[in-house]
């Protein structure tokens, strides 16, 4: 699950076309309740509720996603 809380930062990347920089912005607000997709698939794998495999697979950034797995 991802959660994108809306802020002016949000708002003026989707109206102005950055769309690559949003995840960056998602990331750094964690605070302010933002949930990074990424996040939650590595929940469910360190629950046992998915596999490695499948971390990996739906994961946004499977680069990233393998650092976070290994790392345990």
């Amino acid at each position: 699950m991802e959660i994108m809380k809306e802020n002016p930062a949000i708002r003026s990347q989707i109206l102005e076309n950055k769309i690559h920089k949003i995840e960056n912005t998602m990331d750094s607000n964690r605070k302010n309740g933002r949930v990074m997709m990424n996040d939650s698939i590595f929940e469910w794998y360190q629950q046992n509720k998915i596999s490695k495999v499948m971390a990996f697979k739906y994961s946004l950034n499977p680069d990233r996603m393998k650092v976070e797995c290994n790392k345990e």
